[in-house]
């Protein structure tokens, strides 16, 4: 198989980010670990003599998404100079699960996330972060008084959308544009978004 490009430039490249809306953007560049998850749920009935339950489809759990980025900080510092990046992205985790503005009653909650792999094939629905954890391993070793190796991992969420009809109008505006300027929204009603399940008069970007 054959590398596309110079692969040791691109090892000195960002590889993707997850920006979260009015929170800050988290950027990697080593390689990420993506695990998305999705189950149908099913109602089984035993039935006499019958091998194998009667089953009946009753819908389907929400998408979701673990997301792990590392940082080793020799690899970033030799990037940049100094570890800001890293420093930004442990930011934007801790505040990912708080609420974008302080006025809880007439605002909105935490941002929405957008997973982007450059150059990737796969794209990923909006969505909102429902834990975060950040590790610092120091069995593999110091890098001054942190961790070498510093590592976020991430438990998102799909999210379809604010309810229409809140009073304050606030949430019902669009959301931002995504990384190729296009609304996130896909047409106010989430449709064309990958994985999206809104339906008009129901949820509205």
């Amino acid at each position: 198989m054959e590398l596309p490009g110079d692969t040791l430039q691109r090892r000195a490249e960002r590889l993707g980010y997850l920006e979260i809306k009015d929170t800050g953007v988290i950027s990697f560049y080593e390689n990420p670990r993506i695990t998305e998850k999705k189950r149908g749920g099913y109602t089984k009935t035993d039935i006499y003599r019958r091998r194998e339950p009667l089953r009946l489809w009753v819908g389907s759990t929400v998408f979701t998404m673990d997301l792990e980025i590392k940082f080793t900080l020799p690899h970033i510092a030799s990037l940049f100079d100094d570890v800001s990046v890293v420093e930004e992205a442990i930011a934007t985790a801790r505040a990912s699960v708080e609420p974008v503005s302080d006025d809880i009653q007439n605002g909105e909650g935490p941002g929405i996330a957008q997973l982007v792999i450059e150059g990737s094939i796969l794209e990923y629905p909006p969505c909102i972060v429902t834990s975060y954890e950040v590790a610092s391993n120091y069995e593999n070793g110091a890098y001054g008084t942190d961790s070498r190796v510093i590592i976020i991992r991430l438990t998102l969420e799909e999210f379809n959308g604010y309810k229409v009809g809140d009073p304050t109008g606030k949430n019902n505006d669009p959301l931002p544009t995504d990384y190729k300027g296009e609304p996130l929204g896909g047409g106010g009603n989430g449709a064309g978004l990958p994985g999206s399940r809104a339906r008009p008069g129901t949820y509205s970007f």
